[in-house]
């Protein structure tokens, strides 16, 4: 029996996001362990109704509209809002909050932090880093399921052969506008990782009065593809491999995602295919209890109806450059200050944020001084999971980001600034300040074999 068969009729779905949500509980308690205000603050799992039009309104669709909405337990009755505003869609999230005591308010950041997740991830990605935020600047942290993902509502109707990159784009920049508006927050530090840091530039060009400042987690489709690339992606490459690339391509194109196979095979398989990837590409979570927890919820997620996963083919071409690349468009957003935070051995190539620090700088010495201020940084033994691989220099980057590095104590670890001049030398001299890397038993270095999480 595959899981598709199981996922027969909403009771079955709603089965199956009871269990996210278990997962989702089990990952918050663990977020407890990382910082000493974990049980002084308040955390709040939330669902914000949007309308469903928001969605629709550049976008040229015809026909039955299908979508799953997970409902919590305590969800209040929507009919009154599908009565007053038509068919409503649900944004999932955790607010986590610290009070502020009295002299305290001139530390705090006045715009609070909304973190978006990366590609085949949800919201409890942030679970290690929302109560030291919170806590250290912030104040007040949103870690949202973007629409289509975790416990969000899944617009599976929305996505088809003909949807453009446009009505992609606006599929998650106007749902997080109405989210916005929902909520009623005038201004945010926006924080997005991977596939989000795209999306995340999509909405600061839209919304740029809405968004305090700019954070890019190691965020995709900066780089342009060069023809040197593609000359060199086959050049060499034998005849097998090219009709490898062509056949990974073509699949790529029609839309198939990893999320695809993974729901055609049971759920032990599956499961375990999960599994083996939380072992082997996140090291850093050494406690069985933990891996297995987020295991489930990355499988869980995975495997629920298809939505927001169809972006990949949208956005990215097969070699995962974007067909719109943003190295020229961030430096035309109106937001004042725009920080990108690599991991140390980040698969993301770095040179797209130098490329832009570096374009930006050269607007200002030509007399555009609206151009944005920008910065790279870099977390030391990091990768692309930057977030849950080193948490606490991953929370020190981002509080620096935001303006807050005069609140960071002395002992806390500090992230280094990729030098304009070139990145092996930010490596080299990293190594001087590198802490002991975590050790792994054996048994617990095996590796991934489904790409999740781009």
């Amino acid at each position: 029996m595959t899981f598709v068969s199981s996922l027969l009729g909403s009771s079955s779905e709603q089965k199956w996001a009871d269990r996210l949500r278990n997962a989702e509980a089990s990952l918050l308690e663990f977020g407890r362990r990382f910082d000493k205000s974990g049980d002084t603050n308040t955390v709040e799992v939330m669902d914000t109704y949007i309308p469903e039009s928001v969605i629709y309104k550049n976008a040229n669709k015809k026909g039955k509209k299908s979508c799953s909405i997970f409902k919590s337990s305590k969800t209040t009755d929507e009919s009154a809002l599908l009565k007053e505003n038509g068919p409503q869609l649900n944004i999932h999230g955790t607010k986590v909050t610290t009070a502020t005591k009295s002299g305290e308010e001139h530390t705090a950041s006045a715009a609070p932090l909304v973190m978006l997740h990366g590609y085949g991830a949800s919201s409890m990605h942030f679970y290690r880093n929302m109560h030291g935020l919170s806590r250290q600047f912030y104040k007040t942290v949103y870690s949202l399921d973007m629409l289509g993902w975790g416990l969000s509502s899944r617009p599976t109707s929305f996505f088809n052969s003909n949807t453009s990159l446009e009505e992609t784009e606006d599929f998650f920049v106007e749902s997080l506008e109405a989210w916005r508006v929902a909520q009623d927050i005038p201004k945010f530090t926006l924080a997005g990782h991977s596939m989000a840091g795209y999306l995340s530039v999509a909405y600061s060009e839209r919304y740029p009065e809405r968004v305090e400042r700019l954070i890019l987690l190691s965020p995709a489709g900066v780089n342009e593809k060069t023809p040197e690339f593609q000359s060199n992606l086959t050049s060499n490459a034998t005849l097998t491999q090219r009709f490898f690339f062509g056949m990974v391509g073509t699949l790529f194109n029609r839309g198939t995602t990893p999320f695809s196979f993974i729901r055609t095979v049971s759920e032990s398989r599956g499961r375990s295919m999960i599994s083996r990837y939380v072992n082997g590409r996140l090291p850093a979570l050494t406690q069985n209890d933990e891996r297995e927890a987020m295991a489930d919820y990355l499988y869980v997620n995975g495997v629920m109806p298809g939505s927001g996963e169809a972006c990949l083919s949208r956005i990215l071409e097969p070699t995962t450059h974007a067909k719109r690349p943003t190295v020229h468009r961030i430096p035309k957003l109106k937001v004042k200050d725009i920080s990108f935070i690599y991991g140390e051995s980040d698969w993301m190539d770095v040179n797209g944020g130098l490329e832009v620090e570096r374009i930006c700088k050269e607007m200002k010495k030509n007399g555009q001084a609206d151009a944005p201020n920008v910065q790279v940084h870099g977390v030391q033994q990091a990768g692309h999971m930057l977030h849950l691989d080193n948490w606490e220099e991953f929370n020190s980057a981002v509080i620096m980001a935001g303006g807050g590095e005069h609140t960071l104590p002395a002992h806390a670890p500090r992230p280094g600034k990729f030098p304009s001049n070139g990145v092996e030398n930010w490596y080299s001299s990293s190594k001087a300040r590198r802490r002991p890397p975590v050790r792994r038993t054996r048994t617990d270095s095996a590796q991934a074999s489904v790409p999740v999480n781009a």
